[in-house]
């Protein structure tokens, strides 16, 4: 009996600890809630600014943020810049004699790449994000609308509250989506831009090693099944083939 109830206490043990363990992965996922705020600028809210209101998903887990991203890569910021971009098109669109009426003010962000981890990524990335920056290069800023012929429509600097800044210089981990234009296009206003060292860029990266050596996995048993069906020489069918055919 004692035997018995040992067994049962051994068993009951290792399924509570597999159970746990379980949870814990279940949770492993969960990315924090932070922001990347580089861009030390000191400047008070004036009145000539519009605040823009656009709404994109949020991510909790690590796994939706990887799969909604088409490219994720490390890179180092080279510059930070500003042009008129119609978000149809994904293309810069600074005429005055344009006729879209789906241009705006984007904030461009040059990045010399490091390492690319997910996607196919050259050497220099630009990421676009829609708006301005208030107290930085505000001339250039109200440059590129007055050339484009969108001042009097705006009449005022378009900005979006609570959006990662970055910095020149620094090297970050981007998650952006990019299916056509000129331009990668961010995943949301915060979390399309990670510190290299944090919990949230290690998880993603981990992540999308897991997902490409699992596909590599996959490929390759693929290829041995195809190659040993088609390609076994041994293989009684392929040697009564050979016979009929008089080459074995």
């Amino acid at each position: 009996m004692k035997k018995v109830f040992s067994l049962f206490a051994i068993f009951f043990v290792v399924c509570l600890f597999g159970c746990t363990s379980s949870l814990d992965n279940g949770t492993s996922n969960n990315l924090n809630e932070e922001i990347v705020n580089d861009l030390n600028i000191e400047s008070e809210m004036p009145d000539h600014v519009q605040m823009l209101h656009v709404d994109y998903p949020v991510y909790s887990d690590a796994n939706d943020l990887v799969n909604a991203a088409t490219n994720i890569y490390t890179g180092t910021v080279k510059d930070i810049s500003f042009e008129i971009i119609d978000y149809k098109t994904g293309k810069v669109d600074a005429s005055s004699k344009s006729q879209s009426n789906h241009r705006m003010l984007y904030t461009i962000y040059t990045i010399s790449l490091t390492n690319s981890i997910k996607g196919e990524n050259p050497s220099e990335i630009k990421i676009c994000r829609i708006g301005g920056i208030l107290g930085y290069k505000e001339a250039e800023q109200y440059s590129k609308q007055e050339s484009a012929g969108l001042v009097s429509e705006y009449k005022s600097l378009p900005l979006v509250d609570n959006c990662a800044t970055l910095d020149i210089g620094k090297e970050y981990l981007f998650c952006t989506s990019r299916h056509s234009g000129d331009f990668d296009f961010v995943i949301n206003l915060t979390q399309f831009v990670h510190h290299t060292d944090s919990h949230n860029a290690t998880l993603i990266s981990n992540l999308c090693k897991t997902e490409l050596s699992a596909e590599k996995g996959v490929s390759e048993e693929g290829e041995s099944g195809h190659f040993d069906r088609y390609y076994d020489l041994s293989s009684n069918i392929v040697q009564n083939q050979a016979q009929i055919h008089g080459e074995y």
